[in-house]
């Protein structure tokens, strides 16, 4: 198999990728050290916590947080996703 290489073809914006507007859906602003939320299961937001601290880590590289999905969470007394702040 061989490749053509193109030359001068501009690089388009890139997609699909979350602006710091979009994080004031979280809390991760107002949290501290200890902190947590909770995100209910069937939220569609649940599967999105991971990647939604991931990028505000790397913007802010001073905090750090963690994760646990709950069978039953123990405030909330449902499953869902538990998100800490550590650092």
């Amino acid at each position: 198999m061989t490749f053509r290489v193109d030359k001068h073809v501009p690089i388009p914006p890139r997609q699909g990728r979350r602006s710091a507007d979009q994080w004031t859906q979280w809390p991760f602003w107002q949290m501290e050290v200890g902190d947590s939320f909770f995100v209910d299961a069937t939220s569609s937001k649940a599967q999105g916590v991971t990647q939604a601290y991931g990028e505000f880590k790397r913007a802010h590289p001073d905090t750090d947080f963690t994760q646990r999905w709950r069978d039953d969470d123990e405030i909330e007394h449902r499953p869902g996703v538990r998100c800490w702040r550590t650092a």
